[in-house]
């Protein structure tokens, strides 16, 4: 299910709509949509047609961060992520993914300033460590921080998804203020919300 905040800030459930231009834009978002089940040292890049110039039948240029710093019992590929990039990569955009254990999140700023992105997107996989013993109990607030990062930084929208934000989707995305979430598989729903963004 695709799930999104519109400028009034309320959540929706069903269809794709909301924003759709640059924060306190009045131009009007995707009006609907059915609604579907590191270069530089600082992030890998699948590299697509993109172009530094912002949407555009080139494609788009979206950076996806990962923003799980947990190590316990063991670091963790940020598998999601990965997925979504080549999805997007295949589309044809220019995708660099920021994984945050790898590079910390002290270099995210860095990363927004050279890469330019028109769109983020950020996959929450993991709310806890589902482990009582773990002195990392939940995750959320890493994020939620990341993204307050991101929003100092730029004004370009801000996607969730993810098997953690899928949990609690509608309350993730009111205590982030992002502008869309994506609940359950992102791999189609994530192709229509960006191709609706381009137009």
């Amino acid at each position: 299910a695709v799930r999104s905040r519109n400028r009034a800030g309320s959540a929706r459930t069903g269809l794709l709509s909301g924003y759709g231009g640059k924060r306190g834009s009045s131009a009007a978002g995707p009006a609907s949509l059915p609604f579907r089940s590191r270069a530089g040292g600082d992030s890998s890049v699948c590299a697509g047609r993109g172009n530094a110039h912002g949407f555009g039948g080139d494609g788009m240029r979206i950076l996806l961060i990962a923003p799980n710093l947990c190590r316990d019992p063991y670091p963790v590929y940020p598998l999601g992520m990965s997925v979504i990039a080549g999805a997007l990569t295949r589309a044809g955009h220019t995708v660099r993914q920021f994984d945050a254990l790898v590079h910390g999140p002290e270099t995210l700023p860095r990363t927004i300033r050279t890469f330019h992105p028109d769109l983020i997107g950020f996959s929450l996989r993991n709310l806890d460590t589902v482990n009582s013993r773990s002195p990392e109990k939940g995750f959320l607030d890493t994020a939620l921080r990341m993204i307050a990062c991101c929003r100092k930084e730029t004004d370009v929208p801000i996607l969730l998804g993810g098997s953690g934000y899928s949990l609690l989707p509608e309350t993730i995305l009111r205590l982030s203020g992002a502008d869309w979430g994506i609940a359950g598989e992102g791999e189609e729903a994530i192709l229509e919300l960006v191709a609706e963004l381009e137009r």
